[in-house]
């Protein structure tokens, strides 16, 4: 069989029916997991690649869908690691369809997992400059996924993360949501410098979910790591304090009055108490007011 499609290999190549190209990639996989993996996988990686815009983007998927299945495979070192070297010199087709580039960020997240640096940079790019919301979301669940789950943060991440701008972060609010969580994974990994980014969303965000999010998240943290109660006491600002407490939404400003039995006493300056004052005799929401109107007391 590998001799026949040896001979026939350029027509097949050249084939521009999607079925007969369907066959051909199932063929590569099958060969690849019988062991032929020096013939099969890097025939299988061009058309996943599609260098020269030759197939579909159906058939690319299909392509990149049977590479994330071989790569997710237990036990097998010697296709993984064939795989590992073989797309070490690949390049993600970015101006592919979304969902080609979502199914390629899946296989990159599997091999960054794999200690592959290089992917590491791709969901990186992809988290930060792909032209579709679905795909950045996405690439920022992967960062977490690798932030989660390494000892060692990988250098790509940490490149990306020390001169991010909070104000210019994703211009899609599901997006920022996801940041907010890998903003959070960063403080639990004892980064606490992120908590700064966690403050500037719950109070900067112009989408009220979002600082809801982000509040909470803050107050989960300090409840959970002295370190973070802590660092959050000498790095809160008055600003911030006095914007939660004023925040239009009910739900936050809630979550803002309880986050002030985080601060000792003598960091409750004036400007603050004023605005406690304030919030409990005018906010909108009288669970608001009660809260407010407790903390004072």
């Amino acid at each position: 069989m590998r001799d026949t499609l040896m001979k026939n290999l350029e027509l097949l190549l050249s084939e521009r029916e999607e079925d007969v190209h369907y066959a051909w990639i199932s063929t590569l996989e099958s060969l690849t997991l019988k062991g032929d993996i020096e013939f099969a996988l890097p025939r299988l990686l061009q058309f996943a690649v599609n260098e020269k815009s030759q197939y579909s983007g159906q058939t690319c998927l299909e392509a990149v869908a049977k590479l994330t299945s071989l790569a997710s495979l237990k036990g097998n070192e010697n296709l993984l690691e064939a795989l590992k070297h073989l797309v070490s010199n690949a390049t993600v087709p970015l101006d592919s369809h979304w969902r080609v580039r979502m199914k390629w960020l899946e296989l990159c997240t599997l091999l960054a997992q794999n200690k592959l640096q290089k992917w590491t940079q791709t969901i990186t790019n992809l988290a930060r400059k792909d032209e579709d919301e679905d795909v950045r979301r996405e690439a920022v669940r992967s960062l977490i996924i690798l932030i989660t789950s390494e000892d060692k943060l990988p250098s790509a991440i940490k490149a990306m993360l020390s001169n991010i701008d909070i104000s210019a972060l994703d211009p899609d609010w599901r997006v920022r949501m996801e940041w907010v969580e890998l903003f959070c994974a960063m403080t639990q990994k004892k980064f606490y410098n992120f908590l700064t980014a966690v403050i500037k969303m719950s109070t900067e965000d112009h989408d009220e979910d979002v600082r809801l999010k982000a509040t909470t998240s803050l107050t989960s943290l300090l409840e959970s790591d002295e370190k973070a109660h802590e660092t959050f006491v000498k790095i809160i600002s008055s600003k911030h304090l006095e914007s939660g407490l004023a925040d239009k939404s009910w739900d936050v400003c809630m979550v803002w009055v309880k986050l002030m039995e985080f601060l000792p006493q003598s960091n409750k300056e004036l400007s603050i108490i004023s605005k406690l004052v304030d919030t409990s005799v005018s906010h909108d929401d009288m669970d608001v007011q009660k809260s407010a109107l407790d903390m004072n007391n």
